[in-house]
């Protein structure tokens, strides 16, 4: 099973998810040397909101010890899976009728207003070997809106549309923060994407009324580089361009 977390987590933070073997039946007779494991963390026509490497897929101490390993670890950020092999070095077989945990998997959370769960999706299968099966439970990760930015506006008439250079920029570390301006009630959208134009922060997207507004963007989960933000509202659109350097 790949774990549920308590409460919800803030966006811009990392979360430890851990990748579980649950208690079952004593499979030790069917000599399992190798787990192939896979976990989708993402659809595919979202934003990234997820994000690791395969650094951040780390066994268990206590399996570590007992002579298992974790091979052909990879991370399709594109697609949102990543997948291992759990591997038994020497003479231990996998059997584990009281449960014990696999591995952890450490995610950087971004930015997506709209986005407030990701399913996790778990694959578990038992390597040249037909005589043991398992059976894998999905979770989820829940993010927490009210902490994903802080957004605040001052409504007024006599407004007219437009997108401000953000502050600071480059930015390190923290916040960026940008100002913008709605003319008329229209819907509005603010994305930041990367140089690939991968969106990977959808930051306004709703109706909004005249008036003066303030986002600030946590970066702290973003990598350095070169990204764009862009407003689109009623007939008005604008591109800018962000930099991120740590």
């Amino acid at each position: 099973s790949v774990g549920n977390q308590a409460g919800a987590v803030d966006i811009g933070s990392s979360i430890d998810v851990p990748i579980r073997a649950d208690a079952g039946a004593d499979i030790a007779l069917a000599d399992v040397k190798e787990v192939q494991v896979t976990l989708n963390y993402q659809d595919a026509n979202q934003a990234r909101i997820l994000h690791t490497n395969v650094g951040d897929i780390v066994i268990n101490a206590a399996l570590a010890a007992q002579g298992w390993t974790l091979t052909n670890k990879t991370v399709d950020a594109v697609n949102g899976m990543l997948s291992f092999t759990l591997q038994s070095t020497g003479a231990a077989s996998f059997n584990s009728p009281a449960g014990v945990e696999i591995a952890t998997v450490k995610f950087l959370t971004t930015l997506d207003r709209s986005i407030q769960k990701v399913d996790l999706r778990l694959t578990t299968a038992a390597v040249g070997n037909s005589c043991a099966t398992f059976t894998s439970t999905n979770g989820a990760i829940n993010l927490n809106p009210t902490c994903a930015l802080s957004f605040r506006g001052v409504t007024g008439s006599g407004v007219s549309f437009g997108l401000m250079n953000v502050s600071p920029n480059p930015v390190s570390s923290g916040n960026a923060n940008i100002d913008f301006s709605v003319g008329f009630t229209a819907p509005t959208e603010i994305v930041v994407f990367n140089t690939q134009g991968q969106i990977v922060a959808n930051v306004v997207n709703q109706t909004l009324q005249p008036g003066h507004y303030t986002v600030s963007i946590p970066v702290d989960a973003l990598t350095s580089g070169a990204y764009y933000y862009k407003m689109t509202s009623g007939t008005f659109t604008e591109t800018k361009e962000l930099v991120i350097r740590k």
